[in-house]
């Protein structure tokens, strides 16, 4: 029997003080630890200067923290205990943050090669950033003409890796009293029974579907029913049925057609791995469109001055590769 809230907010209310610290405390941790995965944003000790020297709380080397940049952090609302634990608990992580650092600085005989590792993460996130601004952007999908075209070249390398199934399937509850008409009608093969199910056998129905006319992975329909059914290659075939009762519930299935894994994909099912490959193919040659411009934007604006190398992809004599 389902519980009214207000049921559970009185047993809350209830709950003894310290059950009710602890439940507190594990929040606060949480809390914390949230806020100290989150970057402050400190600077060189003359750049505080905008505030006062009041402001600032700690400095370490020509590092400073501030109280306001500390303060933006605690959330409003929380007990003034809370509050203070939390700034602390900031003060404290970036206190030995900047040690740690600073110490990382005389010590590693490495920095110059992680300041670069640095810059280059850096500058290859704003690339990518802004690859991710066009990608949203979109692209013209493809055509019909082009994926048929694309299936009917490259058909024999569009193999299936798992079987497909057609079919039917049905979940109703073991109390129905219609079981006996519904293995009838769905076991039969003849369309005029699956008609009569979808008039008279679906109203009790838990679940249903009829994918007689699409491919569908063996995998997802299993994955409807808890049973075990183990390799498929040792069991299904077209005329395969299965029917168990489990847990309440009656489950149905007929298999109408298989095509296993290791054959050809066919047209339909092949549809969305083909539209795929040719929009990731049409966004690439957008991209390779995109870096020609800048490219012989940034030689005529003066921002680019080409030596004694010029990359392939941005050589005048040859023409950017398009991949049809």
């Amino acid at each position: 029997m389902k519980q009214k809230v207000s049921d559970i907010v009185r047993k809350v209310a209830n709950r003894p003080a310290q059950t009710c610290r602890s439940l507190r405390s594990a929040a606060l941790l949480l809390l914390l630890a949230m806020l100290l995965m989150l970057p402050l944003s400190c600077g060189k000790e003359e750049e505080k200067r905008a505030g006062t020297d009041a402001d600032i709380l700690v400095q370490v080397g020509d590092t400073a923290l501030t109280r306001s940049e500390v303060e933006s952090r605690i959330p409003r609302g929380l007990a003034t205990e809370d509050s203070l634990r939390l700034f602390d608990a900031v003060v404290q992580n970036w206190v030995e943050q900047q040690l740690l650092v600073q110490e990382a600085k005389i010590t590693l005989p490495s920095i110059e090669r992680i300041d670069a590792m640095v810059e280059e993460y850096r500058l290859q996130l704003l690339a990518n950033e802004y690859r991710r601004l066009l990608a949203g952007r979109g692209t013209d999908a493809p055509t019909e003409d082009s994926i048929r075209a694309y299936y009917a070249q490259h058909q024999s390398e569009l193999i299936l890796d798992r079987p497909l199934v057609k079919g039917l399937y049905i979940k109703i509850p073991s109390s129905s009293d219609q079981t006996a008409s519904i293995r009838k009608w769905i076991f039969s093969g003849e369309q005029e029974d699956v008609d009569k199910l979808e008039q008279y056998g679906l109203k009790g129905a838990m679940q249903y579907d009829d994918f007689r006319d699409t491919w569908v992975e063996w995998n997802t329909i299993a994955n409807l029913i808890p049973n075990r059914f183990g390799e498929p290659g040792s069991f299904l075939q077209s005329g395969y049925r299965f029917e168990r009762d489990i847990s309440g519930a009656v489950y149905m299935l007929s298999i109408t057609d298989v095509m296993p894994a290791g054959r050809e994909m066919p047209a339909e099912y092949a549809r969305n791995t083909i539209t795929d490959i040719l929009s990731d193919r049409m966004r690439m040659a957008g991209e390779d469109d995109l870096l020609q411009r800048l490219y012989k934007d940034a030689i005529r604006n003066k921002r680019l001055k080409e030596g004694s190398y010029t990359p392939m992809r941005f050589r005048q004599s040859e023409k950017p590769v398009r991949r049809k």
